[in-house]
């Protein structure tokens, strides 16, 4: 439902329903077109879909506390080195916290 267009069409068919009945004569005449483009916005209103809709952006859960590390970093070469080595494949210094 577009509630801009709902809201217009309500709106403009109150004013010349209103109008109308407190002019009577001509001007509840000329207030009909009014009331007939309110009610077509009205029902434009209820049929067209909205153009606020949202899309819910698409999940992405951070992790600042991975447990699942795989590689670790050498203290003396500062290289990469698999998590459970005892030596670093780049130095051979060996890994006292495997």
């Amino acid at each position: 439902m577009n509630l801009s267009l709902f809201l217009t069409g309500i709106i403009l068919m109150s004013i010349g329903i209103l109008f109308g009945f407190a002019t009577f004569g001509f001007g509840f005449i000329c207030s009909w077109p009014v009331v007939l483009i309110g009610f077509i916005m009205f029902i434009l209103g209820i049929v067209s879909p909205s153009s606020a809709s949202y899309k819910q952006p698409d999940s992405y859960t951070y992790n600042p506390y991975n447990t699942q590390q795989t590689k670790r970093i050498c203290p003396n070469c500062g290289k990469t080195m698999p998590l459970q080595s005892k030596h670093c494949p780049h130095c051979g210094k060996e890994n006292k916290y495997s």
